[in-house]
């Protein structure tokens, strides 16, 4: 069974270019363009993993994940920040609002797959491209 990822991202084309990535290693992906989206999903069809930008309108991603781990339902749920912003300012939200982990843009394939392989064992290496 293919592991589910929500990609939660008020950009149109970073949710685009990440949910490509993601197929390319096994991944079923779901996309949201904003944190406030996400809650019927959620209740319905929890996703295996989500990758949150932290930059969108409304409800910033790490307050959606500090939301989440106040509920019990979504405490175990695995949540990681996407942003632009540096690797240093990412690891202390990332710690700060409870998140597993931190991309930065633009993601690196190589990044990916090393998160990919932490959060959901069994994860296989995409198909080589010619």
């Amino acid at each position: 069974m293919k592991p589910t990822v929500l990609v939660v991202d008020d950009c149109r084309l970073s949710r685009a270019i990440l949910a490509d990535l993601l197929r390319d290693f096994g991944c079923e992906v779901r996309e949201r363009a904003s944190a406030v989206e996400i809650n019927d999903l959620l209740a319905s069809e929890p996703p295996d993993l989500v990758l949150m930008d932290v930059a969108m309108p409304g409800v910033t991603g790490d307050r959606k994940i500090r939301r989440l781990r106040g509920d019990a339902r979504y405490r175990d749920l695995p949540v990681v920040l996407v942003s632009a912003r540096s690797a240093e300012e990412l690891d202390r939200l990332a710690v700060d609002c409870g998140a597993d982990g931190y991309l930065c843009k633009p993601v690196a394939p190589a990044a990916l797959e090393r998160l990919l392989r932490r959060l959901l064992p069994g994860i296989v290496s995409p198909e080589p491209t010619a």
